[in-house]
């Protein structure tokens, strides 16, 4: 049986500042670590600190399905930790969050008795609770993927906070090196959103800091504005409630709870 051991961390959102402790860790003691993140230095910084790190990137190709590419990098992974090494890998944010191949990963080597674990780390949606100062615990916030929620309808209380990522790849399931135009899908997006929250209701493209020195974006606009806002791969859209839920009398009654607990 193998000896082998696989440790999935991420590392965060902003380079190199977001690293956990345990994500430092294990990239230091693995044997070979694999790393797909989103800028050099992030890149330069884990193998400066371990000369056996690779990168999964070469598994891209232009107009390839992102899917095929993803189960590249998991049998690449896989064969390694099969020949018996500690592995690592590291994710661009946190890696149990739109990252398949981190899932994929895990849930194949755990039914090859191969030991493996995911550890948190910093994701886009911890960073756009920071900077907008939203906390998800007051009105409750939903979450979707944008091509998923046009594609599957999904239902959502407009009364709610709305995240939706990835608004810059709407339709497209490949990847494009010379990057994407994101504008017709957008304007579907919007022209959904609108039967619930009206063309006025202001709404928030978001991209958190990739640097230190650099702040996040925070493009703030009306819903019927979106489709002209220059969307990118990194763009998240926050949707603020539309208005306040109104308390069940009742079940306050029911659990002992007095008006003036809800605030």
């Amino acid at each position: 049986m193998s000896t082998g051991s696989i440790t999935i961390v991420g590392t965060g959102i902003k380079s190199i500042g977001q690293l956990t402790l345990e994500a430092v860790d294990v990239i230091r003691a693995a044997e070979v670590v694999f790393y797909l993140v989103a800028d050099p230095l992030t890149a330069q910084w884990i193998r400066d600190h371990n000369d056996k790190a690779r990168s999964l990137e070469h598994h891209y190709a232009d107009a390839k399905r992102r899917i095929d590419s993803y189960r590249g990098m998991v049998d690449e992974v896989l064969e390694s930790a099969r020949d018996g090494h500690v592995v690592g890998v590291a994710f661009y944010g946190h890696p149990g969050i739109f990252v398949y191949p981190s899932h994929e990963i895990v849930r194949r080597a755990r039914m090859e008795r191969i030991t493996a674990c995911m550890l948190p780390g910093i994701s886009a949606d911890a960073c756009l609770f920071a900077d907008l100062g939203v906390d998800p615990a007051r009105a409750g916030c939903a979450g979707f993927e944008a091509t998923d929620f046009l594609v599957h309808q999904r239902r959502f209380d407009p009364n709610v906070g709305l995240v939706l990522w990835q608004v810059g790849l709407i339709g497209d399931l490949t990847y494009r090196q010379e990057g994407y135009d994101p504008r017709a899908n957008l304007d579907r997006l919007a022209r959904r959103l609108t039967t619930d929250y009206g063309e006025e209701h202001e709404v928030t493209l978001y991209e958190a800091a990739q640097y230190p020195i650099c702040g996040p974006r925070i493009e703030r606009m009306p819903l019927s504005h979106l489709a002209e806002a220059g969307a990118t791969p990194i763009s998240t859209l926050y949707i603020p409630p539309l208005a306040s839920a109104r308390a069940d009398s009742k079940v306050m009654e029911q659990l002992g709870m007095k008006p003036e607990f809800i605030a």
